[in-house]
């Protein structure tokens, strides 16, 4: 038996008997190993971008890290199949190329399986893709917002949203596609700042306000409007359209834009003519989300001609996404370019042996979390976060908000410390897999099990006081977080109901008051019942 990559393996040895089987509950048996092996990455990055990825691969490679390339839609939802990975490194991935399962899947990895999560930052990334309100955004150390008002200019946007017959159709999850669309209205309206405008339009064989544009003021009033929509009727986009352009045209903010929804199905007269006439006369501009496998056509064209963006959401549970994503991108204030040497801030180990630093040429704006550490700056006035860290549950997440390509780090990817730089970014992520200072073992007890860790010093003393944290996690499912309690003198216990016979991987942290930390990666086995054992069977 190949026991093939580093990482926690299950295996299972299942029996056929030729004979007769009075027992079929024991015939199988689960077991596990934990392949040691050089830390392995999973570098996620759009097909496009492959070619700009090798520049970290290779760099990784240069100090003893395997690095595997794949596009966003190969990584598994199931957490247990994450933990071959030491660290998971996003390289300019937008949410939307990976789906609400997928985006918690990989929350899970870094929160209850320990892992090392790194997001690297582009035109795709962080506020530009998505990122706000997601799985993502809740395990990065940076907010998706600019909390400075000052520095975004006033926005209003129109959303235009079909509500035919059609968009009751469910999606795959279940939903309607015109609650998603909701969703989105939701989360976009949240993303805006109190100095923002929003107005909602709908169309059937008509058009009409679900809410006139109006200054973001009361977000809660605004949202129950949206909650109001319904569907039912034809399709006529031109309709919906109308009703915002004649009211944008008007408005008082510096930047307008509209987001159109439709799932298609109209007469596609006069639709080009006049988002081009918005854009180029009243500088309003229109991006345009079709639902469905739209081959390219008037929709796409409706947005080149008003100077916006065309998406196909092939999975609608991605629109709400995609609405944020377009939110961010009609603010144009959060992708900034300029030269510039980032300035240290926190000691870290990831700048250990660092002493000075090549110019970058961007970076997307965000805001560092309270209890995260910001290791690199961007320049004056702003001071934005470059490089920021923090401990998110068992595992650990870096946020580097410029790029690792030769658009923004062109003189970084030609610098002798990139490969140190980014070997030690990793390396700080993946948390000691064991440790002689915890052991661990599960005993059954009834009906349930019990999770027993002895602690001890380096000198051998007992280990109290510490704040201990388990997460079990089967083959199959979700990982169950526990918090243990001390029982004794360096012992700490905490119960649990297994669910499913099998291997169980155990992943513990513990930390002390002066932030001393212990980690612990091993396995457990549920086996069938005793009582189908061979020495009790009668």
């Amino acid at each position: 038996l190949t026991a093939g990559a580093a990482g926690f393996r299950d295996f299972r040895v299942q029996v056929d008997p030729a004979g007769v089987d009075r027992f079929f509950q024991n015939n199988q048996l689960a077991a596990f190993s934990r392949v040691v092996g050089a830390p392995r990455a999973l570098v996620l990055t759009l097909p496009a971008g492959e070619n700009d990825a090798r520049y970290l691969v290779d760099a990784l490679a240069e100090l003893g890290l395997t690095a595997e390339v794949a596009p966003p839609s190969a990584l598994p939802i199931s957490v247990a199949a994450l933990a071959e990975y030491d660290a998971i490194v996003l390289n300019d991935v937008p949410a939307s190329a990976l789906s609400p399962a997928r985006m918690r899947a990989l929350q899970s990895y870094v929160r209850d399986l320990g892992g090392g999560l790194i997001a690297i930052g582009g035109a795709n990334a962080y506020a530009p893709g998505g990122y706000f309100q997601t799985p993502l955004e809740e395990t990065l150390p940076v907010d998706m917002q600019i909390r400075d008002q000052q520095r975004i200019p006033q926005l209003t946007i129109a959303y235009v949203i079909d509500r035919s017959g059609s968009m009751a159709a469910l999606s795959a999850s279940g939903i309607a596609n015109i609650e998603l669309a909701k969703e989105a209205i939701i989360r976009s309206i949240d993303f805006l700042q109190a100095t923002d405008r929003a107005g909602v339009a709908s169309f059937d064989t008509d058009g009409s306000w679900i809410a006139q544009p109006q200054p973001v003021l009361d977000r809660l009033a605004l949202q129950s409007l949206v909650a109001t929509l319904r569907s039912g009727g034809g399709t006529d986009i031109l309709a919906g359209m109308r009703l915002a352009g004649t009211a944008l045209m008007q408005d008082p903010s510096q930047l307008k834009h509209i987001i159109l929804l439709t799932d298609g199905g109209a007469s596609d007269r006069g639709l080009v003519e006049l988002t081009r006439e918005l854009f180029e006369q009243h500088d309003v501009t229109t991006s345009v989300i079709a639902i469905g496998a739209f081959s390219p056509g008037v929709l796409q064209q409706m947005a080149e001609a008003g100077g916006g963006n065309y998406h196909v959401a092939d999975d609608v549970t991605t629109i709400p996404t995609i609405f944020a994503q377009e939110t961010v991108l009609a603010t144009r204030s959060y992708i900034v370019e300029q030269p510039f040497v980032p300035q240290g801030g926190v000691p870290s180990p990831i700048m250990q042996g660092i002493d000075a630093l090549p110019p970058l040429f961007g970076y997307v704006a965000a805001t560092p979390k309270q209890t995260a550490q910001v290791i690199l700056r961007g320049p004056a006035p702003f001071n934005d976060p470059i490089l920021v860290a923090w401990q998110y549950g068992l595992g650990r997440a870096v946020a580097f908000t410029s790029d690792a390509t030769a658009r923004w780090a062109a003189e970084w990817v030609a610098w002798d410390g990139f490969a140190d730089f980014w070997a030690q970014t990793i390396r700080w992520t993946i948390t000691e897999g064991a440790s002689a200072n915890l052991e661990a073992r599960v005993v059954m007890q009834g009906d349930g099990a019990r999770v027993i860790v002895d602690a001890r010093a380096d000198d051998g003393g007992f280990l109290n006081g510490l704040t201990l944290e388990t997460a079990i996690t089967p083959a199959q499912g979700d990982p169950l977080r526990l918090t243990l309690q001390q029982v004794a003198p360096g012992r700490y216990e905490a119960a649990f109901i297994p669910e499913n016979e099998g291997a169980y991987l155990l992943r513990l942290n513990g930390v002390t008051a002066d932030s001393s930390e212990y980690n612990l990666t091993s396995g457990w086995v549920l086996s069938y019942s005793p009582e189908y054992s061979t020495s009790s069977a009668p």
